[in-house]
């Protein structure tokens, strides 16, 4: 009795194992499949947390990294996802913040264009995202300051460069054949008024609400489900 008892508990351990050895080869296999997305995003989208985009969005397709660099120089991480022997993403998307404008357009537009070209020559997928464009400004005194900046001391406003950097984005991404994450046309008011709608603004004009985070979520995935992705990673 007790050898056919040892049989049967030998029998049951070893399908046990059977399945948990299965169980761990089709859950490597999906996580082999997903896509990863390394996201370089700036202060603007501080709180969207894409850490969590697949488990809020119920997506195991993609899984998103976030990265975050409070200056517009992002080459410091650019490097480090491109560094050697490090898990190399399918996916960057480099997203900048209006915070950084006005600002030096020619020196950010040698930058942008660096990156998108070491990103490519890695074999990875480069994205540009858009700047997310500032609200409309609110009472008298800060209006008062962009006219004086504008009309009289000729100045650049902020909205005006970033619009105008958006519009250069989006030329960069025609003629590199890189896809556009079009935070400005997702968040804008129309395409005559491309200041951000006031629902999807936290207060500041610049940083963005839970609203556009839910928003942003859904596009994502889309944008994601849309992209042409590499084949390979031409580089280890």
């Amino acid at each position: 009795m007790r050898i056919h008892e040892s049989n049967g508990a030998g029998r049951r351990w070893l399908v046990a194992l059977s399945v948990g050895l299965w169980l761990m080869t089709v859950a490597g296999a999906l996580v082999a499949e997903s896509k990863h997305v390394v996201y370089i995003e700036a202060s603007t989208v501080n709180r969207w947390k894409l850490d969590g985009f697949s488990s809020r969005t119920g997506n195991d397709r993609y899984r998103v990294e976030a990265l975050r660099e409070y200056d517009f120089d992002k080459s410091r991480l650019v490097k480090q996802v491109l560094a050697p022997g490090q898990q190399r993403p399918d996916a960057v998307i480099v997203q900048e913040c209006s915070v950084y404008f006005p600002g030096d357009l020619e020196a950010y537009k040698r930058q942008y264009r660096g990156w998108i070209s070491d990103i490519r020559a890695h074999g990875l997928t480069p994205v540009i995202a858009t700047v997310v464009p500032p609200a409309h400004r609110k009472g008298a005194v800060a209006s008062t300051k962009d006219f004086i900046k504008e009309r009289i001391l000729g100045r650049p406003s902020k909205f005006q460069q970033v619009v105008a950097f958006n519009d250069w984005l989006r030329a960069l991404g025609q003629e590199m054949g890189v896809a556009i994450f079009d935070l400005e046309r997702i968040l804008r008011i129309s395409s005559e008024d491309r200041h951000m709608r006031d629902e999807y603004d936290e207060g500041d004009g610049i940083h963005v609400n839970r609203a556009a985070y839910d928003l942003l979520d859904r596009e994502l995935q889309a944008f994601l489900d849309r992209l042409e992705w590499r084949s390979s990673h031409a580089l280890k």
